[in-house]
């Protein structure tokens, strides 16, 4: 995790469970107000809950409605797959890269 000129980057996940995401989520609410754009590589993510799912949500929501930007770069096989299978869109106010 790291931040620079405006940018807070989660890095690359491997996972996205109830046992993860309240390290991202701190991580979220320390950098709401320093940071304009928010990034995380979901490309090595291989175990996804519910819970990922919901802070993935909560992710794109919180950044739109403190008019910030997100990147959702590479999402896993495993995230698409379970976002699709439940009807979620992932982009909101993010971009997704492929």
């Amino acid at each position: 995790m790291s931040s620079n000129a405006g940018t807070f980057d989660f890095g690359k996940v491997s996972a996205l469970t109830i046992f993860d995401v309240a390290e991202y989520e701190e991580k979220l609410v320390s950098q709401l107000h320093l940071a304009q754009h928010f990034c995380i590589d979901l490309s090595g993510v291989e175990e996804l809950d519910s819970a990922g799912l919901q802070w993935l949500m909560h992710l794109i929501w919180l950044v739109k409605h403190n008019q910030k930007t997100c990147e959702l770069k590479q999402p896993s096989a495993l995230v698409q797959e379970t976002s699709a299978l439940l009807g979620v869109k992932l982009t909101g106010s993010g971009v997704v890269n492929e």
